[in-house]
């Protein structure tokens, strides 16, 4: 007849390192994601704006009376290929409310 084992068999149970690892795999996806979404988040504002974007801009710093404001936009818009007549006449605007 064969012996018995004097200890019972031992259920199989992960340790306390490979019950973690699988946590600590999940940390790192989490903060590898969260950087990634960092750095997208500052290359997008380090983008400068579209001449769209520029006029836009300019046209809110007019309305608001920021003549300061305004005048450097303008400038920026009439460099792209949305200068036209009106947005010259609106950068001689800024130009004279400066004065």
């Amino acid at each position: 007849m064969p012996r018995r084992p004097s200890k019972p068999a031992a259920t199989r149970r992960p340790s306390r390192g490979q019950a973690t690892s699988s946590g600590r795999a999940w940390g790192r996806w989490l903060i590898s994601g969260v950087a990634a979404l960092v750095l997208a988040g500052g290359l997008w504002a380090l983008v400068p704006d579209g001449p769209e974007g520029l006029r836009a801009r300019a046209e809110a710093a007019e309305r608001a009376g920021e003549w300061s404001r305004a005048l450097p936009l303008w400038r920026a818009v009439n460099r792209t290929r949305l200068a036209r007549g009106r947005t010259h006449l609106a950068e001689a605007r800024a130009c004279l409310a400066l004065d």
